[in-house]
């Protein structure tokens, strides 16, 4: 038994009356639509696919209701299906137990990363099974694990060095008076051990300071920078050298957040050439001098940034394909909710030992 069904997040309004239909789906159409025009077959064939109908009686009532229009109604099937309207469940169809339980509600909107040789549960079952290796567990660190976890992902190396003070209480939701002086990577730790059952977390106690500190993330299929205080070049000549795809991160100051790009090495180019020539970009205003003041952040700016990122994060883990921040940053602005996406160097570097390490894919 095969069933007929609109794609998650397809919204469908029939206008009988007019004979139009309007057509939404979520990532193509950016919440405008399609308007087509109808005719009384298209809106019985809408009409059935709403109610869930099996694919054999669909095309039993299309024969006993438009007996000369057949042709027509496999053309109108076939487009529904090839533009992502509409999908054929098959009684064969990958969709086990335990995740429809525990995931049903966020397993809907992987379909967006769907191919013919996956659908959505195996994506989501991929998911689950990557180790992610994260360094640092502050306020960046936690906000995008906390997220990943939510959404099945269990297997994570942490590496911090960092304890937990009353300060953080402002900025980091996780923590609370009976944390301070403890150890911020075994908080987080026992926060995914809470959350996520069969979770596998190791928890280093280390600030890194040299390459080799690094090698406790050989076996992670991504990494996500989010301290503030490691040398970038560290983190890069170690990625270029063991083929780790890495985020490295953002941050954030006043009402002002930045995204920064992903990093796959013998793909995109090294994040100290996008940031070089991003900053070279204000080499002519002048010399910056110094502003005294504390640099200021709040739960609500890392929460936005840590939620894009993460969400940055399983694009690439379901289909790397639809990852967006390829040598690209997004800047946030609070005070209007602006995003900007800044693409700041088109070429790739010639004088770049990191880049060039890898023989990059163009």
């Amino acid at each position: 038994m095969s069933i007929v069904q609109f794609k998650p997040y397809v919204k469908v309004f029939l206008n009988e009356e007019i004979k139009k239909a309007t057509l939404s789906r979520v990532w193509e159409d950016n919440f405008e639509g399609i308007v087509y025009d109808m005719n009384d077959l298209g809106i019985f064939i809408l009409k059935k696919i709403e109610s869930l109908c099996e694919e054999i009686v669909l095309r039993q009532e299309i024969s006993e209701n438009f007996p000369n229009d057949i042709e027509e109604a496999d053309e109108i099937i076939n487009f529904l299906k090839t533009e992502n309207y509409i999908e054929i469940i098959s009684s064969d169809y990958y969709k086990p137990d335990y995740l429809e339980k525990d995931f049903g509600r966020i397993i809907p909107l992987l379909s967006i990363f769907e191919t013919d040789s996956i659908n959505r549960y195996k994506i989501q079952e991929n998911i689950m099974n990557k180790k992610i290796g994260v360094i640092g567990s502050g306020t960046m660190g936690f906000s995008v694990i906390s997220k990943l976890v939510s959404n099945g992902i269990k297997n994570f190396v942490l590496i911090d060095n960092d304890i937990v003070e009353k300060s953080n209480l402002t900025r980091q939701p996780l923590f609370s008076l009976k944390h301070i002086n403890k150890l911020k990577v075994e908080v987080v730790k026992q926060h995914i051990e809470d959350r996520i059952e069969d979770s596998d977390v190791l928890a280093i106690n280390k600030y890194v300071t040299k390459i080799e500190d690094l090698s406790i993330l050989k076996d992670v299929d991504l990494i996500i920078n989010c301290a503030d205080d490691i040398k970038t070049s560290l983190i890069e000549k170690y990625i270029f050298e063991n083929n780790i795809p890495t985020f490295f991160g953002g941050g954030y100051i006043g009402h002002v957040g930045r995204i920064d790009p992903l990093v796959i090495p013998g793909f995109t180019k090294c994040f100290s050439c996008n940031e070089k020539k991003l900053k070279d970009e204000f080499d002519d205003i002048g010399t910056p001098l110094k502003n005294h003041y504390k640099e200021s952040t709040i739960s609500s700016m890392s929460d936005f940034i840590s939620s894009v990122l993460s969400f940055e994060v399983l694009k690439f883990l379901a289909n790397p394909e639809k990852s967006l921040l390829l040598d690209k940053f997004l800047f946030v602005n609070f005070s209007d909710y602006s995003i900007k996406e800044i693409k700041p160097n088109n070429h790739f570097p010639t004088d770049c030992s990191i880049c060039n390490s890898n023989s990059l894919i163009v």
